[in-house]
């Protein structure tokens, strides 16, 4: 996926004469921009930079308000809050949305007209069109990872249902139900504890991750 939205802005940049392109994809939440992808930057550049764009400004503005944006002079418009140390200058602007289905996936801005003051606005029907090339790239991009998360979970469950059915060790069954969860919740350690008898406290049966051999055997309150 990443291939084709830089593909996206390069061909933005080309068909539209600016001399930089970038495309910021939301994070999951939509409201802070999670990858960047420029054109017209270099690597050095980038570098003195420093931290990739959060979404605040002109670039905020598109988050918030997802319709396409023409500006002749960036530093003038009020919402504008400037550019960080060592950023390029940059003047004429042209944001559009990243939409697939009525869902914004993130932005897609051109800066910098070559041979012109401001872009045009069959510039920003041009931008319109790709942006929504690139809406359906993410959301496919999505909706791939979804289906394959749900798939990985469906035969993680049979696996542990046939162990069990198959009437193995109870500490490798529980092993595979850490492990699993660990794996699928993105989590640093996982562990499964029962309750011991009389019921006052739960011990750790098993344990997956960091510092998962101190707590095997760990006893722990009910509560609290």
């Amino acid at each position: 996926t990443s291939v084709v939205l830089q593909r996206i802005v390069e061909i933005a940049a080309e068909l539209t004469g600016a001399r930089y392109a970038a495309l910021g994809v939301l994070d999951e939440e939509g409201h802070r921009l999670a990858e960047f992808l420029t054109i017209g930057v270099t690597p050095e550049e980038r570098a003195r930079i420093g931290n990739l764009p959060e979404g605040h400004g002109i670039l905020g503005v598109l988050i918030k308000d997802p319709r396409p944006l023409r500006l002749r002079e960036l530093s003038r418009d009020p919402r504008s809050v400037g550019f960080p140390p060592n950023h390029p200058p940059m003047s004429s602007f042209l944001g559009a949305p990243v939409k697939a289905r009525g869902a914004v996936f993130g932005n897609l801005y051109l800066t910098e007209k070559q041979g012109a003051e401001e872009f045009t606005v069959e510039d920003e029907h041009t931008l319109t069109l790709l942006a929504a090339q690139a809406g359906v790239a993410i959301e496919n991009a999505r909706l791939f990872e979804a289906n394959a998360g749900r798939e990985r979970r469906l035969t993680a469950g049979r696996q542990i249902s046939m162990a069990i059915l198959e009437n193995r060790d109870t500490a490798m069954v529980l092993g595979m139900v850490a492990s699993r969860a660990r794996e699928f919740t993105g989590s640093d350690l996982a562990m499964v504890a029962t309750v011991v008898e009389g019921g006052e406290a739960l011990v750790v049966r098993v344990a997956h991750g960091a510092g998962a051999d101190a707590l095997e055997g760990t006893k722990l309150p009910m509560e609290g």
